[in-house]
């Protein structure tokens, strides 16, 4: 089955259902502007972790590379473009995507890397990056993962002192100390636009979208319980989780709504490939498939499996 890139659809506001991977293109209204990546010349690499090793898997080509040996019982692999982190032994770790290379950077559990590369850490429920505190004074991590929006910003969920209440705040950590540039409420980051001007959160079972700059949100696309989110180079939107009818599989939204493909049970992990083409994903299986973003079909298996249902794609 031939991939092709991503058409840019309008957005479609109509009713969706649950236990699906969904696709949403944003139109003119709510358009996720990319600087700086044009036209990758390639689906990029992926990265999985199987038979006690980190592996690379040109998309293209289908050669694989050996990077390094995972250590028994590591877990939370984040990714950048150059290393992978993860956490041992109470201790956070990268390995080096060229050389293998791999060493202790810092005490604490990886949750992230900031724009620019810069590894983000939680350690004691406080997060830490570059040696600096990023949260306010008394604030602790709740639940869910950071999103970074910019150099500067980041959008964390919150536990005050004694540990309530939970709120979505978005961070001005270019500050000293670092303080809360917006209140979210009771909403959960999930992605935001690459150029940090949109981020896409989840209120409830309804899905919406903040604009940084007017400080205003909007519903947009389907209600449901949503637990992953990633964005394509170009901006498109890709939203793992359940929808209402109870109907699994991955969807496209435009005009019409288009069934992509079918993916019984929930899915473990997602990414975007570089050029933004197609989704990989990993399978309640452990199975990795790929399908075309704007392609009904059935999702063609890449002949490996992700043993901490973790995968990322890099170029």
């Amino acid at each position: 089955m031939a991939e092709s890139s991503p058409a840019r659809a309008e957005f479609s506001r109509g009713r969706l259902f649950v236990g699906l991977l969904l696709v949403l293109g944003l139109g003119s209204a709510a358009t996720w502007a990319l600087t700086g990546l044009r036209d990758p010349p390639s689906p990029g690499r992926l990265l999985y972790v199987t038979e006690g090793a980190l592996w690379a898997r040109e998309l293209g080509s289908g050669q694989t590379r050996r990077v390094a040996a995972w250590p028994a019982g590591a877990g939370g692999p984040v990714a950048s473009q150059r290393e992978v982190a993860f956490h041992a032994g109470g201790e956070a770790w990268t390995t080096d995507l060229r050389t293998g290379e791999t060493r202790a950077v810092a005490t604490g559990r990886p949750v992230a890397f900031a724009p620019g590369g810069r590894l983000t850490v939680e350690r004691g429920g406080v997060l830490v990056a570059g040696g600096r505190t990023l949260l306010p004074a008394g604030a602790t991590l709740a639940d869910g993962s950071p999103v970074w929006v910019s150099r500067s910003t980041i959008a964390v969920r919150l536990s005050g002192p004694g540990g309530e209440p939970v709120t979505a705040t978005l961070l001005d950590v270019g500050a000293a100390p670092p303080s809360v540039a917006q209140d979210l409420g009771d909403a959960r980051p999930l992605a935001a636009s690459p150029d940090g001007a949109q981020l896409l959160l989840q209120r409830g079972f309804r899905l919406e979208l903040h604009r940084v700059r007017d400080r205003r949100s909007e519903p947009i696309g389907p209600n449901g319980a949503f637990t992953r989110a990633a964005v394509s180079p170009s901006g498109v939107l890709a939203v793992a989780g359940t929808l209402a009818d109870g109907r699994e599989g991955i969807f496209s939204f435009g005009a019409p709504e288009e069934v992509v493909t079918i993916v019984p049970g929930e899915v473990a992990d997602m990414s975007w490939t570089a050029d933004g083409s197609s989704i990989v994903f990993v399978d309640p299986a452990g199975r990795v498939a790929r399908v075309g973003a704007r392609e009904p079909g059935s999702p063609r298996r890449i002949g490996v499996r992700a043993d901490l249902g973790w995968v990322a794609v890099v170029p």
